[in-house]
């Protein structure tokens, strides 16, 4: 009973969508059932599990499908013992909607919504029941999570009404193969009418509670904006494109997120921080996130193209409504109760990166610039020589990330902080799937070496990693990892020989390595940690890494 309740993947596919193809036929001949599912489509028997997962973006991960059989022949009472099952493995499980009864095609099935958090996101799980003719019930089962624009459109139940038993005929509906032509004067956007209203210049004004967006004319007939009210992202507008989302592939565009001040938005891989909203309703971080991967099939690729040049138009036309005080990054405030400035001299301007931290910082007593620069996907420290340049779908952390980081410690007090000996991180970057993560930290030994002590050597590096060794596999543990060696090691970092903390380590059914190498600059230490859950990648990530 417990089929495809536990059967996490670990991380989120941030991947390229499939691009859509013609369906193929699929006999499951161990659970008599036949199925039509597109060929970019990757199906995946989970043999011991007695089921089968459909992932339609490439990639093992969420979103997926789940198609299974029980050897049962009613639906009565099953969602009750499921969810009691579901309940064992998911503590923080809820029934969203149902169990209902629902017709599909040919068919009638019982529906159950689940949600539950994996990683921090809020997981919408459908799951079907089928009593089929042959005496046995069928699941069929999505997970999406809609907070990060991974949706499936009705590719489930496309698939629900191809299924068919040994015998039975059953007409699948047939993919799209062609794609209208961009229109200015398309009709009005189906669904939620009542939020977004045509203007006299065939432009759109979105109205919200808290502020109204105008979209361009020429995205009419293309584009659905709607509200999501989730349990820990507070009030979100999203705004996707309706060719690329009807046919499944998601659409998304941008989501505007009004995030209570108490909750962490820097969860979120691609996004703007446009500052705080004052409304009656409490104080919200404005945030605008952005897709981390493809969202458009080849059809409707120019659809996509026309509102992705066209978002920022629709982000910097924000103004909040009346009774609510937006106040920019840089200190500016724009009242809903007063005219709204022009976009091109108080408006934010978003661009494609999260928000960059200030680079002009305090100067150290040693004269360098202890602290480095980051500038795009790139992080610069000049002190110790080095630069760090992240690759496409990685994540650099921003200036408030690396307060959060630095367990909330204020910008303005990293410098000081490290001049008295605590050890401040100052770069922070991982790769979109989280598997591979680097980071930067700074230390001044000053008040730990004798006097005489001007600059650190690298032998001096090699016994403070050695002193480290213990240190470090605890932090790992932590983690929930499980430590299997540790050694410190000679290796070529930057030109020069260095020495390295390498930990090997185990986390669940992943085997990694975490690489620590430290670069001295006076009394000043730069230790630079490279950790790989999935095998050992930790060199392609040092070499990231460049002279500076």
């Amino acid at each position: 009973m417990g089929m495809g309740s536990g059967a996490d993947l670990g991380f989120f596919d941030e991947e390229g969508a499939a691009e859509s193809g013609d369906t193929d036929t699929c006999m499951l001949d161990d659970i008599q059932l036949a199925l039509r599912i597109q060929g970019s489509y990757m199906l995946t028997d989970a043999e011991d599990e007695g089921f089968y997962y459909i992932y339609t973006w490439g990639e093992q991960g969420i979103p997926d499908m789940i198609i299974g059989r029980f050897d049962l022949n009613t639906t009565q009472g099953f969602f009750d013992q499921y969810t009691e099952n579901m309940k064992q493995v998911r503590a923080d499980l809820s029934v969203a909607e149902g169990p209902v009864s629902e017709t599909i095609g040919d068919k009638q099935l019982e529906k159950i919504v689940y949600s539950y958090t994996i990683q921090g996101y809020n997981v919408k799980d459908t799951r079907y029941i089928w009593a089929a003719p042959n005496s046995a019930l069928y699941m069929f089962a999505k997970r999406e999570i809609p907070d990060l624009g991974y949706t499936l459109g009705d590719s489930l139940e496309n698939i629900i009404t191809s299924a068919s038993l040994p015998g039975m005929q059953t007409t699948a509906p047939q993919p799209e193969t062609t794609a209208p032509q961009p229109e200015t004067s398309a009709p009005v956007p189906s669904g939620g009418n009542d939020l977004y209203t045509q203007n006299a210049d065939s432009s759109w004004t979105v109205a919200t509670q808290y502020y109204t967006m105008t979209i361009p004319p020429a995205w009419t007939g293309h584009f659905e904006a709607s509200l999501l009210e989730l349990y820990d992202t507070g009030y979100n507008l999203e705004v996707v494109n309706k060719e690329s989302a009807d046919a499944n592939f998601g659409g998304h565009l941008f989501t505007v997120m009004l995030v209570p001040e108490n909750e962490d938005y820097t969860v979120f891989p691609s996004y703007d921080y446009l500052g705080t909203m004052s409304t009656p309703e409490g104080v919200f971080h404005v945030v605008v996130r952005y897709p981390t991967d493809v969202q458009t099939g080849d059809i409707w690729s120019e659809f996509y193209k026309i509102l992705n040049g066209d978002k920022n138009t629709a982000i910097t036309s924000i103004r909040p409504v009346a009774g609510v005080t937006w106040t920019l990054p840089n200190g500016n405030t724009i009242s809903g109760e007063t005219a709204a400035p022009q976009p091109e001299t108080t408006a934010p301007q978003p661009e494609t990166t999260a928000p960059q931290p200030e680079t002009t910082v305090p100067v150290p007593p040693s004269g360098g610039d202890v602290l480095g620069t980051t500038d795009g996907s790139s992080y610069t420290n000049s002190l110790f020589g080095f630069r760090f340049s992240a690759p496409a779908g990685w994540i650099l952390a921003n200036q408030d990330q690396l307060v959060s980081l630095n367990e909330n410690l204020a910008a303005d007090q990293f410098v000081s902080s490290i001049e008295s000996g605590v050890p401040v991180c100052v770069a922070y970057a991982q790769s979109s799937n989280g598997m591979e993560v680097m980071n930067v930290v700074v230390e001044n030994g000053k008040s730990f070496l004798d006097a005489s002590v001007s600059s650190l050597t690298q032998e001096d590096v090699k016994a403070i990693l050695t002193e480290a060794m213990s240190l470090s596999s605890s932090a790992l543990e932590s983690l929930g990892a499980t430590v299997t060696g540790a050694a410190v090691n000679s290796v070529n970092c930057l030109g020069q020989t260095c020495y390295s903390l390498d930990i090997n380590f185990t986390y669940g059914d992943y085997s990694g390595t975490q690489k620590q190498i430290g670069i001295p600059a006076g009394t000043y230490i730069a230790l630079i940690t490279a950790r790989s859950v999935s095998g050992d990648n930790t060199q392609a990530m040092f070499d990231m890494f460049s002279a500076a």
